[in-house]
């Protein structure tokens, strides 16, 4: 991550297997940057992702370089190669200790779908999280009523609250927020699928990633 400026910023942090990443998870967060006014996002590819199998991920060097390539052309996104500086897996709660250490002043947002979101209780140390960063839960169309966002495990932390952008507050004073994104039917999945079947993925991937991919030969 780059240093920031003198002001106080806010920053979200998107974090994923980007394998590959595609023009969803661009508009997804771009939707999200403008909502809440974010300074910058932050994409952070796992190295070793715990909640995935390796069986069908690509190493970490080409799931950076295709990130690094996606994201080159907008000046609103970085990458960070934070979680791949180790040969263990990443954890989510290791990383934002990190960057907290580093980047004390400035505010963070942590950017998530939300069925990723409903799976927080299988997390290292979960709870701690809601003390460190607000969250921003990606939610698309049909919307669930709010009660059934949280999952159990931590809904006793939170109120919900109506104002602003409307979300819950944890009692720490930091928020989990809802951000209404459109649905785009484009997944990481499916454009593997669609590589191994020797179909066209133009328009779901940058050309450059596309043009990577094809040169690599990844996902065959």
């Amino acid at each position: 991550m780059a240093k920031s400026e003198n002001k106080r910023m806010k920053i979200g942090l998107f974090g994923g297997t980007f394998n590959p990443p595609h023009l969803g998870h661009l508009r997804s967060v771009e939707e999200v940057r403008a909502q809440f006014q974010l300074d910058k996002i932050v994409f952070i590819p796992a190295g070793h992702p715990p909640h995935k199998s390796e069986e069908n991920v690509v190493s970490a060097e080409d799931r950076y370089e295709m990130l690094r390539l996606t994201l080159e052309e907008d000046p609103h996104f970085e990458i960070s190669d934070i979680e791949m500086e180790s040969s263990k897996s990443s954890y989510t709660m290791d990383t934002l200790r990190k960057i907290l250490k580093i980047y004390p002043r400035d505010e963070f947002f942590f950017i998530v779908g939300l069925e990723t979101f409903q799976e927080i209780p299988t997390w290292k140390d979960y709870k701690k999280l809601f003390s460190l960063t607000h969250f921003i839960v990606m939610i698309k169309d049909p919307l669930p009523s709010p009660e059934s966002i949280l999952p159990v495990a931590i809904a006793e932390e939170f109120c919900y609250s109506k104002d602003g952008k409307g979300g819950f507050r944890h009692r720490s004073e930091k928020w989990v927020y809802l951000s209404h994104i459109t649905r785009l039917d484009i997944s990481s999945t499916k454009i593997r699928e669609l590589i191994g079947r020797g179909e066209a993925v133009r328009y779901l991937v940058p050309k450059t990633v596309e043009r990577y991919i094809r040169l690599k030969g990844l996902y065959r």
